[in-house]
């Protein structure tokens, strides 16, 4: 074995090549060796450096990928399986296992999650020449006994079905040791490494054993490697790899010297060599703003690859011939950076590739296998089955059928396969096309059934219904649908999953073709390896901006770099062990072995690893490296302590001036208002921000300029040919709901009443059926005016009610709606009693409709639940409510509460002379017995929970003082002037819906909350930007008679005005 080692800041694959050159020119075969995640980049650095840019005597490789080269024509006694298909043999084996057989781990034993955990620690253990048995000297014997309890049944299994799971490098040490291969003119140069796994270290004794020479190169400082103390050095972990081998095969390290250095990486090495080795003396000093190195601070990371890819578009526009490959954007947290780089790079029209592993788990495919997973385990959930047909996969089905499905399974709550299998009958309120729907269930659920219904059998006649399933349902023909119009791209990713999947089934195959499956099994086995399944990513174009993880770098890696978010959180990378074995347990297991190898303990490898890693980045640039973060992503405190040392060495940071930066954007603001703010007409109700932030929108609008802090919904008028169709006769029609609605939003007004949306129907009943229901009882009740008895007619009442047309679907198709039923019916007889005790009136109507006109082209339209009538022929209106409900004149006043007054105005419109309008709060008395002294205080205290709540005329008064009602008294005076104010309310609603134009005003009582429906997922609105375009609510501080005489001179001003 031959070891090379030179400085960090010089090159040492120029020297590597050179190397290579020589033997191949002497006629050897010579594999350059680089680590996995590099092997693509560093072929294309040697081809470069040959003179032919090419060699068939050369191969630029990875360790695994030689292996399969040189054992392509050996044969393997046992098949082979791969990642996926061992993830699969644990599934299944997990599942065959009883809670009582795991002492520890048996809630998660079917967890996708801990089930990949498990195979990676069973590939590690396998790798780093440990015996399960091993495991037995962890301090927790329930866990290790679980842990050789599942690895020992995976070997048994893969023993018993003659199947493996070894690695490419395993079956070429074993090959070489059986004398199958002949390596006597082949030459191993590594390169990139600063550690061997269990595998790799094997595999390297074996070849310096068998080939003609092995020659590793790594970075290292003659200093370094002769110092007496390592521990804490920039150079730890590639000293300690090179001693090691040193050590091992007997050999002294050649120190070289490359003619490829860089000047500033010198400088920068030597001064943290200086540092880690406690080496006494000053540090060398930087220049201030040198053009090799600079660090970046921005304002947000936005600023940041905004700032990189001007200089990106300057660097390939220049004259020196850079293109999009010779830049590598490095970041500290791939994924919070992706989306943002994805799309700048777009807009500034830079080809890209993001060298980041992406899981399948999104693909319509997966989804498919996964709902068929979930619909089999959970019993033919709705949920599931839409998610089966939403996949696009399942049949040919026209989205609006659709549609109209999955609204109809929403409504009926239809789950369970007997709900599927039989004919859809409720028919609901709109009227359902039953025999469509019944005939769509059939074609959906009959290929279902017939294969999820299948009974235990082998998993080769299974694999054969699936395949027939599959043809039946039309899914490779809906997938070769669904890849039309893709980019290459997508169109290579479509052909990976259907490998993949492919694959999968070929290894049910080859793993459980013998053996019985339920469906149920087949299916999740299946969806584990799907699940666990990764693109593979490879960039479309040579010519492309590299995006990749920092901890992926090397030395000299390619001419531009760019760190972006490097603060102390991320580099120096601390890394967690996430694995089933904590770190103690990973150092008592090494303290056994013999040999250097063993269990990755990743605590103690942080340090080493993150010193080289920041030396390989301030040395991973040709011509310029620049590190950047961002002020939102680290304070002071959190800046990395690398920066920190470049700081100390002279290195200034460079402020970049985004156009989005916080001073810029108040500075605007600041000159805006000064300049214009006699034209901000400010109110004592309003803040200066409620009128200011529209008036800021005003001046961006007319100078055409754009902002996502200001850019607020809005709404354009309905065109004029729009509103004659939906008003033909010029004639407005309005409700006391609609009045409501109106001014709840005005948007919600139109999605209402003009759009006529309506909320999703439900065959369960709610707080409408629950109100109509108790109305129907008391209707019927009151109107029984028989000398029977009050049960009989009550009993009557109910029978009545149950029989009616609209309201029994709701309580008699579910245990849901049987309950609420009897529930309603117990409060209606707590009710009826009460009305019954109540002598002192009499029902004159129920269920009244009126119309009046409110203007000449306005109607006001509605239904009065009842008529009451005093003594003195006066009458009063009754409306029931199923809730608490009290009249507020402040509610009243901004137009939320104008119930009673309405049905005032309407009787008054009859000529009849009203005593009052009243709300009935429909439940049943709930009374604490602790607070009742007296037996004869709970039937009042019962009916005073029962009392008629509303308004009421003063002259009225001896009337209505029986303990039936609770007064809120109106002069005659007062009514009239609600009836006026009422009209207005009624009147400016009309005005304003007949301009066709609804804002989106949801009402704020405070100011600082939204009150009123803000219709999020429509308009977007969001109560923390566009709280000036809510519409505020008059507030009052008064109380009692104060706040009713301050509110009622209000409303005289608006008669007025």
């Amino acid at each position: 074995m031959k070891l090379l080692y030179t400085d960090i800041w010089q090159e040492l694959t120029p020297l590597l090549v050179e190397e290579a050159k020589t033997l191949a020119k002497a006629g050897k075969r010579v594999f350059y060796i680089a680590p996995n995640s590099l092997s693509f980049e560093k072929e294309g650095q040697v081809l470069r450096l040959l003179p032919e840019r090419a060699s068939f005597a050369i191969t630029v490789t990875r360790f695994a990928q030689m292996a399969r080269y040189l054992t392509l024509n050996n044969i393997k006694q046992e098949e082979t399986i791969d990642d996926q298909g061992l993830t699969m043999i644990f599934y299944k084996l997990l599942q065959d296992f009883s809670d009582s057989d795991l002492q520890v781990y048996h809630r998660v034993r079917t967890d996708q999650a801990f089930i990949q955990q498990l195979v990676e620690l069973y590939q590690e253990v396998k790798t780093s020449h440990l015996d399960w048995l091993d495991l037995e000297r962890l301090a927790e014997k329930e866990k290790a006994s679980d842990l050789v309890k599942v690895f020992q049944a995976v070997d048994d299994f893969l023993v018993e079905h003659h199947l493996s799971q070894q690695s490419s490098l395993a079956f070429l040490s074993q090959e070489i040791l059986a004398g199958r291969v002949d390596l006597s003119q082949f030459v191993i140069i590594i390169d990139g490494f600063t550690r061997f796994s269990a595998e790799e270290a094997d595999l390297v004794r074996l070849l310096d054993a068998n080939s003609h020479e092995v020659i590793v190169g790594v970075y290292a400082s003659q200093k370094a490697y002769q110092a007496q103390y390592i521990d804490g050095h920039i150079y730890q972990a590639s000293v300690t790899f090179l001693r090691g081998l040193s050590s091992q095969y007997q050999t002294r390290p050649i120190y070289l010297t490359s003619s490829v250095q860089s000047k500033s990486g010198q400088l920068v090495t030597q001064a943290l060599e200086m540092k880690t080795s406690f080496t006494v003396g000053s540090l060398p000093k930087l220049s201030a703003n040198p053009d090799k190195l600079q660090i970046w601070q921005a304002a947000q990371s936005k600023d940041e690859i905004e700032a990189v890819a001007k200089s990106i578009r300057q660097l390939v526009q220049s004259d020196q011939g850079w293109r999009y490959r010779d830049v590598t954007i490095l970041v500290g947290d791939l994924t919070s950076y992706q989306l943002e780089i994805e799309k700048i790079f777009h807009q500034f029209d830079i080809p890209y590739y993001v060298a980041a592993s992406q899981s399948m788990v999104d693909h319509p495919l997966v989804n498919f296998i996964e709902a068929l997973e979930r619909l089999k385990t959970y019993h033919y959930r709705a949920e599931d089955l839409l998610n089966l047909l939403k996949s696009g996969l399942y049949g040919q089905f026209d989205l609006e059928d659709l549609d109209q499905f999955e609204v109809y399974l929403n409504y009926a709550d239809v789950k369970g396969y007997r709900q599927f299998k039989q004919n859809f009958t409720a028919k609901g309120q709109v009227g359902y096309d039953l025999d469509f729907l019944n005939d769509l269930r059939t074609r959906i659920i009959t290929p279902l059934a017939n294969f999820l219904n299948s009974r235990s059998q082998k998993a080769t006649s299974l694999l054969i219904k699936f395949n027939d399933f599959l043809n039946q349902v039309d899914v490779m023909d809906n997938m070769q649908r669904l890849s039309q119009g893709m980019s290459q791209e997508e169109l290579e990713q479509q052909e990976q999953v259907w490998q993949t999947f492919g694959r999968l089934l070929e290894q049910v195959h080859t793993i459980f073709g013998s053996s019985k499956l339920t469906v149920s099994d087949f299916l999740s086995i299946l969806s584990s390896g799907m699940q666990a399944s990764h693109y593979r990513t490879l960039p479309a174009t040579v010519d492309v901006v590299k995006v990749q993880s920092y901890d992926l770098v090397t030395p000299h890696h390619n001419h531009f770099i760019f760190a972006l978010g490097m603060t102390q959180s991320v580099f120096p990378l601390i890394k967690q062990n996430k694995s089933l074995l904590s770190d103690d347990e990973r150092l008592l297991l090494n303290q056994q072995q013999e040999d250097q190898v063993g269990l990755d303990v990743v605590s103690h490898e942080n340090g080493p690893r993150n010193h080289y890693l920041a030396l390989s980045l301030l040395n991973s640039a040709r011509q310029q490296l620049v590190c950047s973060f961002s002020q939102s992503a680290a304070s002071s405190d959190d800046l990395s302590s690398y920066l920190k040392f470049l700081e100390e060495l002279g290195l200034e940071k460079q402020k970049l001036s985004g156009e989005n930066d916080s001073s810029a954007y108040k500075a605007m603001l600041s000159r805006l208002l000064a300049v214009n703010h006699l034209e901000i007409e400010t109110d004592d109700r309003e803040t200066f921000w409620q009128q200011a932030i529209p008036f800021l929108h005003q001046k961006l609008t007319e100078n055409d300029l754009k902002t996502t802090l200001l850019d607020l919904p809005e709404t354009v008028p309905i065109a004029a040919e729009v509103m004659q169709r939906w008003l033909p006769k010029d004639q407005l029609q309005l409700s006391v709901s609609a009045l409501r609605t109106f001014y709840d939003n005005q948007y919600l007004y139109f999605l209402r009443y003009l759009l006529g949306l309506q909320e999703p129907e439900s065959i369960y009943p709610d707080a409408r059926q629950h109100g109509s229901y108790l109305h129907k009882v008391l209707e019927y009740f009151m109107a029984d005016q028989s000398d029977q008895s009050f049960d009989q007619r009550f009993s009557q009442a109910l029978a009545q009610t149950r029989q009616d047309r609209f309201l029994a679907p709701f309580y008699q198709q579910s245990a849901q709606g049987q309950f609420s039923r009897s529930i309603l019916e117990t409060i209606a007889v707590s009710v009826a009693n009460f009305l019954e005790e109540n002598k002192a009136i009499h029902v004159l109507k129920q269920e009244v409709p009126f119309h009046f006109n409110q203007g000449q082209q306005l109607q006001v339209r509605g239904i009065i639940d009842r008529l009451d009538g005093l003594f003195d022929g006066s009458q009063g209106i009754v409306d029931y409510k199923s809730s608490a409900k009290t009249f507020d004149l402040l509610d009243f006043y901004n137009g939320l509460d104008t119930q009673l007054v309405t049905y005032l105005q309407a009787l008054k419109q009859t000529g009849q002379d009203p005593f009052g309008a009243m709300y009935l709060h429909l439940t049943e008395p709930h009374l604490k017995l602790k607070n009742i002294k007296k037996k004869e205080e709970l039937i009042v205290k019962a009916y005073k929970t029962l009392a008629y709540k509303g308004l009421f005329l003063e002259d009225k008064k001896e009337f209505l003082d029986n303990g039936y009602y609770q007064l809120d008294l109106y002069s005659s005076k007062d009514i009239d002037r609600l009836l006026a104010y009422n009209q207005n309310l009624y009147q400016a609603a009309e005005r304003q819906i007949r301009t066709g134009h609804f804002k989106i005003n949801p009402y704020t009582e405070d100011g600082l909350s939204v009150a009123g429906r803000q219709l999020k997922n429509i308009t977007r609105f969001s109560s923390d930007q566009h709280m000036s375009y809510a519409r505020p609510l008059l507030r009052v501080k008064e109380r009692g008679e104060k706040r009713k005489s301050y509110l009622l001179g209000l409303m005289e001003g608006k008669d007025e005005d």
